[in-house]
Order: C-alpha cells, then sequence, then structure tokens
C-alpha cells in the first residue's frame, strides 16, 4: 500500500505555522509518505486575475493527484489545506480521486477555523464540507475528539496526536527557576493583551506585534522557529492567550478549551516547564506528565512559583527533558500514523 503526502511548496514564510506544517512533511516522508507537490496556489485577495490562476492551479494540482498515485493508496493533508479558499475544489476533488483510483484520505488537523472565528464562510465551510470526507482524522486531543464526533464524525476515524512535535538537533538553554516567564509568538496588544497585566515577575518576550513592553518585560526579538529552542529564556513558558488575566476570554479562550497551541511544543522542545490555563485542554497533558502547572488565573502565578523549591524545579524539568527527547524526534506523529495504518 502506498502512501502519500500533499506538500505545499510555496510555504516558506518563518512562523509557528509554517514550522508545524514542515516538520509534519519531514516526519511523514520518515514513516514512507511520499511527497505529491502542489504547485503555487496564491491566495485570490479579492483579485479576478488571481482567482482564475488559483482555480487553474487547483485543477493542475488534482490531476497531478489522480495520475500520480497508485490506486488504494493513503493520500495525507495538512488540514486546513491552503490557501484556504481551495477547500471548495477539494469538495470535488477528494470524492472523485476517491471514486476514480480508490484513494483513501487523512488529515491531520492543524487548526480549526470556525472555532477560531477566522476565515468567515469559507473556515466554516472547510470544517463542515472537508472533514466528513476524510477517511481518518488525526486531531490533537480527546477533547477535539469528542467536539468532532458530536458534530457527527464517527470515533473511529479519530486519532489523537496528543501534542505536535517540534523537530530540532538542540536540547535548549539550561532553565533555572529564577529565570521568569518566556512568551513566544504573536505579541500584538488585541490578541496578547495580558502581558500588561503580568506585574512583579520578569517576563522574556519573543515575536512580533508590539511597539510598547511593561517594565517587568524583556524584548529579545522576532526569530525564525528553528532558531528559537537555542535561545530562548526564561523558567516557564507561558500558554496563554487573550487580554484577560483572570482567565483565557471570548474566541480566543473557547479555542485554547479544545487545541493544542504549537509554542507548548516550542517550550517543551527547549527543555523548558510550562503553565497554562487551569481550562485549556492541553492542561491535562500537562498534569499527566507533570512538566509544569495550571492556573486560573494570571495572579497566581509569583506565589506559585515563590512556593517551589529549587530541588521541585529540577524534578519538574528532568519530567520535560523525557517529554522533550521525544518531541524533538518525531514521536506523537509518527504515532498516530502508526495507528492510521492499522485503521485503514
Amino acid at each position: 500500500m502506498k502512501k502519500y503526502i500533499i506538500e505545499n511548496v510555496d510555504e516558506h514564510f518563518y512562523n509557528a505555522a509554517s514550522k508545524a506544517r514542515r516538520d509534519a512533511d519531514i516526519i511523514a516522508r520518515e514513516c514512507g509518505y511520499e511527497p505529491i507537490p502542489f504547485s503555487d496556489i496564491v491566495t485570490a485577495n479579492h483579485s479576478h486575475l488571481l482567482q482564475l490562476r488559483m482555480a487553474i492551479s487547483c485543477l493542475i494540482n488534482g490531476v497531478k493527484l489522480v495520475a500520480e498515485a497508485e490506486r488504494s493508496s493513503i493520500v495525507l493533508l495538512q488540514y486546513p489545506q491552503f490557501p484556504i479558499k481551495a477547500s471548495y475544489f477539494l469538495r470535488l476533488l477528494i470524492p472523485a480521486a476517491k471514486r476514480i483510483k480508490g484513494l483513501r484520505f487523512a488529515a491531520l488537523i492543524h487548526d480549526l477555523d470556525s472555532l477560531r472565528g477566522l476565515c468567515g464562510r469559507t473556515g466554516i465551510y472547510c470544517d463542515q464540507k472537508i472533514l466528513p470526507l476524510m477517511d481518518v482524522i488525526i486531531c490533537h486531543n480527546d477533547v477535539m475528539r469528542r467536539y468532532l464526533s458530536r458534530k457527527g464524525i464517527p470515533q473511529e476515524r479519530l486519532v489523537t496526536l496528543g501534542i505536535f512535535d517540534y523537530l530540532t538537533n538542540t536540547a535548549g538553554k539550561n532553565h533555572h527557576l529564577q529565570d521568569g516567564l518566556a512568551i513566544a509568538g504573536n505579541l500584538d496588544p488585541g490578541k496578547s493583551g495580558y502581558i500588561d497585566g503580568l506585574n512583579g515577575i520578569p517576563v522574556h518576550l519573543y515575536g512580533k506585534g508590539r511597539m510598547h513592553f511593561p517594565t517587568s518585560a524583556i524584548y529579545h526579538g522576532a526569530f525564525p522557529p528553528e532558531e528559537l529552542p537555542d535561545i530562548i529564556e526564561g523558567a516557564f513558558g507561558l500558554v496563554w492567550d487573550g487580554n484577560g488575566t483572570d482567565g483565557c476570554e471570548g474566541a480566543a479562550g473557547k479555542y485554547l478549551r479544545i487545541n493544542d497551541p504549537h509554542k507548548l511544543s516550542l517550550y517543551l522542545a527547549s527543555g523548558m516547564p510550562v503553565i497554562v490555563w487551569k481550562k485549556a485542554a492541553i492542561a491535562r497533558f500537562v498534569k499527566d506528565n507533570k512538566v509544569g502547572f495550571a492556573v486560573e488565573n494570571l495572579n497566581e502565578i509569583p506565589n506559585e512559583i515563590m512556593q517551589m523549591t529549587a530541588d521541585e524545579y529540577e524534578i519538574i524539568k528532568s519530567n520535560v527533558l523525557e517529554v522533550s527527547a521525544r518531541i524533538r524526534k518525531g514521536y506523537y506523529l509518527k504515532t498516530a500514523l502508526e495507528e492510521i495504518d492499522e485503521v485503514m
């Protein structure tokens, strides 16, 4: 049985999303998936010319997939497929490829845009119309698995990832209890307004989106995700979202209740313990693996750290290093792909 992965050849931008997708490409290849490159499909941007170019690219890629893939093969795609408006074409391609070649499709979910409140009607269409076409879906965690099951996708078609991998050859810096917090990612005040409410503890910031910072913050700049594990400083990596310090509010908080943020994998791959919101889906992983702690609100953090001894911190850090070794080698996706082989 042949296995393929659809690769987007134009994903060259440096951010966490592309890091997760590039890592998935590498891991899938190591597991025997052959790449089928989908050529440049630019977003339409309300341009009729670009809309025509996207339609032509989608048609060429669809013909390539059906022509090159062996009959009854497995095709893995990273979901959502970029650009998001290509989902309208996928809605036609996938049933046709199943009918013509007997192909079976698996999806690795990176995001559910309908829950994030992004991409408007297209994001909703994609989640409602594309995911049900998949023969197997790799979802983030048990919370997301139950959510998709309630949306009508049979449990036997859902495989749980656990946490995203973060491929890197470095074990990261040596972190110490007195090093403060690390926050990496989108620092835009609309997404990370909670930073202004962090008082009484040093905060190391990595990313873009801000011009002004709290007095307790140290801004280090923006770096490609491949470089961060070597340089990121802090005793704990913080996974939080939104403007509130009493909890993660609005759409950001709703999404944290179901997804696995990629920055969690960055922190753990860097050998850094984590602090997460108690109501986030990832809190279960953090608790089960003893790689940090969860809080109801950000005001609890200084006291939690103050009460922790150096020996207790070293025990947590040793647990982190065990998980980190798996993340840095692609263990979690490899395990999920092995499960797909059994299901398919």
